[in-house]
């Protein structure tokens, strides 16, 4: 059953397992083309993108994000539309295009917002936080990863407060704060429950 290999897929992300994920959603691939419904397809090329991107395969993790956008605006699913554009704004990051990644990144909050997956809007916060940082725009980077550490409080989400902690951590070292670096990468340490 598609859903359950999608939901499957979900739960061996956060395991790390990302081959296993690639070759379960590989095989699912004939029935999504086969089903004609988008907002299935829209969740499946999402979750394909992002494992691609993880395994940095970046041109098919776009190349399925887009698909994934493309499904959801077929049958308005905004939310689909805002994870997929976060796939994007993370190969910005990860492919050294800065400005492309806080573009999708404000395409991704705006799509997540007023949705129910506000860990996803965290995330999306959080990624052009990344993206500013990489850029030197250091103001801009804390401005946005502000707004993802309280949505990851008001969630009571350790993963994206660890995350959004180290973030911070990492500018204030660049900008040579080290105290403040230290306060915030050790904070990130006790708030991180898996290596």
């Amino acid at each position: 059953c598609l859903t359950l290999s999608l939901r499957q897929a979900h739960s061996l992300h956060f395991l790390g397992r990302f081959d296993e994920i690639l070759d379960l959603l590989l095989r699912q691939e004939g029935e999504v083309k086969r089903g004609g419904d988008a907002a299935i397809a829209g969740e499946y090329y999402f979750r394909l993108g992002r494992t691609y991107d993880v395994l940095a395969d970046h041109e098919r993790a776009v190349e399925c994000a887009r698909r994934a956008i493309e499904e959801a605006e077929r049958c308005g699913d905004r939310t689909v539309e805002g994870k997929a554009r976060f796939v994007l704004a993370y190969v910005g990051y990860w492919t050294g295009r800065y400005a492309e990644g806080v573009e999708h990144g404000r395409q991704a909050v705006a799509a997540l917002e007023g949705s129910p997956e506000r860990w996803w809007l965290g995330e999306a916060h959080w990624v052009i936080g990344i993206n500013h940082a990489m850029a030197g725009e250091f103001d801009q980077a804390l401005t946005a990863l502000e707004r993802a550490q309280a949505i990851g409080e008001s969630l009571m989400d350790p993963r994206l407060q660890s995350t959004v902690a180290f973030t911070v951590g990492g500018i204030h070292a660049l900008r040579g704060a080290s105290e403040l670096a230290l306060e915030r990468c050790q904070r990130a340490v006790e708030l991180a429950r898996d290596p």
